[in-house]
């Protein structure tokens, strides 16, 4: 059966294959080759941790004697100075218990200094000035403020004309040690112009601080340009001893 030969021909022939290949081949290959032992790569790995222990060790050196050197140098400055450090200790010392009991004025003199200084008590008053052309004035009363004082006034023209209070910026408070404080003017009536018939009723502010030494005041109007004559238009009125009295 020409079928079933060829495959026994096939299958001997196979046979045969194999056996050459059990028998010879793999008997006569030759090792694959070993890597060689001289990698390079090997080589710069070590070569690598060589130089890391080295600089570590550089590193460690160097760190040690700057330590020495920063010793040294501190026993040299003790031995120059050798209070140095209690005396700053000691001022320290002295300005924390003087903060903790309140007292300043050691460290800072001139804290006493600026306590404030006393002021006179409001005043509350009634005087009156008459002028020989019909003007009244009212004093009220009188405040005071570290930088000022405030009186309250009332004046009434009388006469037939109008008339100024500070016709040359003039209306000024005195105390009786010689001291003025000038008017600070209204804008809208800096001379204090008070027609016929009508009343000028306000809040009059002189600058300046009333010294507690002073016991007494004394208002003028027109101080330099009024006059007396009873057809003047400037009337200069002169309220005295308006008296001051302490907080």
């Amino acid at each position: 059966m020409p079928t079933l030969q060829n495959r026994n021909n096939n299958d001997k022939t196979g046979e045969a294959a194999k056996n050459r290949f059990t028998n010879g081949q793999m008997a006569t290959h030759d090792p694959y080759p070993k890597p060689k032992s001289d990698n390079p790569t090997s080589k710069g790995y070590g070569t690598f941790i060589v130089g890391l222990a080295i600089s570590a060790l550089l590193g460690l050196g160097l760190g040690y004697l700057y330590f020495l050197y920063q010793q040294n140098q501190a026993a040299t400055g003790q031995a120059l100075n050798p209070v140095g450090d209690n005396t700053s200790q000691s001022t320290d010392a002295a300005t924390d218990d003087l903060e903790n009991s309140g007292d300043l004025t050691a460290i800072n003199p001139s804290a006493a200094q600026t306590t404030a200084t006393p002021l006179p008590a409001p005043q509350t008053l009634n005087l009156q000035v008459n002028h020989p052309n019909g003007s009244v004035m009212q004093l009220r009363g009188i405040t005071f403020a570290e930088d000022s004082s405030t009186v309250e006034l009332a004046v009434t023209n009388n006469s037939r004309n109008p008339i100024k209070l500070n016709d040359n910026q003039d209306m000024v408070l005195r105390d009786d040690l010689g001291n003025q404080y000038n008017l600070v003017p209204a804008p809208e009536n800096p001379e204090l112009v008070v027609q016929p018939g009508t009343t000028l009723d306000g809040e009059f502010v002189f600058l300046g601080q009333i010294p507690p030494s002073a016991s007494s005041l004394t208002l003028t109007t027109n101080d330099r340009s009024g006059g007396n004559q009873a057809n003047t238009s400037n009337p200069k009125m002169v309220t005295a001893n308006i008296p001051l009295q302490g907080q």
